[in-house]
C-alpha cells in the first residue's frame, strides 16, 4: 500500500486535484479510531474518579459501612472488657446482643456492595476489550504511517538533485501532513494505553475491595459464631452450677472462676482477627487512593494533550494551503 501510494504521489502534478485528493487521504488515516478513542478518554477519566468517590473515598457507602463495622467491633472487643466476673459477662452479653443485629445488617449491606463491584468488573472487562481493539487498530495505522513517512523521505531525498522543486513541494505538502497524522495517531495511542492501564487499576482495586469485603464479613461472622458458642457455654456452665448448688450448697466450686466463660481466649482471638482484617483494608484503601490519584493526574494530562492534537487535526489547513501555514 505504501509503495503504491508513493509511486503515485511522486508522479502527480502538485497543483492538480488528484494530488490534493491523495494528500487528503493521508489526513483521513485512522480518523475513526482517533475520534473513537478521544470520546473514550472522557469515560476512562471518569472511571478512576468515580472509583475514588464511590469505593475508596472516606464518604463512600462501603467506607462508611466498614467504619461503622469497626466501631461496633471495637465496642464489643473482649479485650476492652473485664469478663472474669459473672456480672461483667452479663453486661458484655447485653451489649453484644444489642450490636449483633447491627453487625449482621452491615455485613449483609457489604455483601450487596460486593455484588455490585462484581457487576462493575464485568462492565470493565467489556470496556477493556473494546479499547484493546481500538489500540490494536491504532498500532497498525501507526506502523503504516511510519512506513509512509520513511519511504516518502527517501523518495524526497532522491529527487533533491534531479527535481529540487518537486522535492521541496513533496516535503512541504505531503511529508508535513504525514508526520502530523503520525503524531496524532501516536498521541491518541498513548492516551488509549494510559486509559487501558487506568481501567486495569480500577478493576484490580475492585478485586481487592471484593476480597477485603469477603474477608471482613467472613471473619466477622466467625467472630460472632464464636461469641454465640462462648455464650452458650457460659449458660450451660451456670445451669450445671445452679443444679449442683441446689443439691449441695456447700459443695466446693471447681474449674474457672464463677461466671467466667470457658475458652474466652478463643473469643478474643476471633475479635483480634476482625480488627486485623479491618486494619488491612484501611491500609490498602489508603495506598490505592494515592495510586488512583496519580493515575487520574497522568491520564488527565494525556487527555489534554490528545484533545489539543485532535483539535489541530480537525482545524488543519487543506493541503494546498499547508505551505503558507508553514
Amino acid at each position: 500500500m505504501v509503495g503504491e501510494f508513493l509511486d503515485t504521489i511522486v508522479r502527480l502534478d502538485p497543483h492538480g486535484a488528484e494530488f490534493e485528493r491523495r494528500v487528503t487521504e493521508v489526513g483521513g488515516i485512522a480518523e475513526r479510531e482517533i475520534f473513537a478513542t478521544s470520546e473514550m478518554s472522557g469515560r476512562l477519566l471518569e472511571r478512576p474518579v468515580r472509583a475514588m468517590t464511590t469505593i475508596l473515598g472516606a464518604k463512600a457507602p462501603i467506607a462508611r459501612k466498614l467504619l461503622e463495622l469497626r466501631r461496633l467491633v471495637e465496642e464489643l472487643d473482649p479485650a476492652r472488657h473485664s469478663l472474669e466476673a459473672a456480672k461483667d459477662w452479663d453486661r458484655y452479653q447485653e451489649g453484644y446482643a444489642g450490636g449483633q443485629a447491627r453487625i449482621e445488617e452491615i455485613t449483609w449491606s457489604l455483601g450487596e456492595s460486593r455484588d455490585r463491584l462484581l457487576a462493575d468488573n464485568a462492565g470493565l472487562g467489556q470496556e477493556e476489550r473494546a479499547l484493546w481493539t481500538e489500540m490494536e487498530t491504532l498500532r497498525q495505522y501507526a506502523y503504516l504511517v511510519r512506513a509512509l513517512d520513511d519511504g516518502l523521505e527517501r523518495r524526497i531525498d532522491g529527487l533533491a538533485g534531479s527535481d529540487p522543486d518537486r522535492s521541496r513541494l513533496l516535503r512541504q505538502d505531503v511529508l508535513f501532513p504525514v508526520r502530523q497524522r503520525l503524531e496524532a495517531i501516536l498521541t491518541q495511542l498513548a492516551v488509549a494505553t494510559q486509559g487501558y492501564a487506568a481501567l486495569r487499576i480500577v478493576e484490580q482495586n475492585n478485586h481487592e475491595v471484593i476480597r477485603a469485603i469477603g474477608t471482613a464479613t467472613t471473619t466477622t461472622t466467625a467472630a460472632l459464631r464464636t461469641a454465640v458458642m462462648v455464650s452458650q457455654a457460659v449458660a450451660a456452665q451456670r445451669l450445671i452450677r445452679e443444679q449442683l448448688a441446689s443439691i449441695d450448697a456447700a459443695a466446693p466450686r471447681t474449674g474457672p472462676a464463677a461466671g467466667a466463660p470457658p475458652d474466652l481466649a478463643a473469643l478474643r482471638t476471633a475479635w483480634d482477627k476482625v480488627l486485623a482484617t479491618l486494619d488491612e483494608i484501611d491500609a490498602y484503601t489508603a495506598s490505592a487512593r494515592v495510586a488512583m490519584e496519580l493515575t487520574v493526574r497522568e491520564l488527565s494530562g494525556q487527555v489534554d494533550r490528545a484533545r489539543t492534537s485532535a483539535d489541530g487535526v480537525v482545524s488543519a489547513p487543506p493541503p494546498g494551503a499547508s505551505t503558507l501555514r508553514i
